[in-house]
């Protein structure tokens, strides 16, 4: 993800793209 909207989306699934959490 890169914009901040898609960054929380992407964070909640654990597959964001500069911070993978999952």
């Amino acid at each position: 993800a890169t914009d901040e909207a898609a960054v929380s989306n992407d964070q909640a699934s654990g597959r964001d793209k500069n911070l993978p959490e999952g």
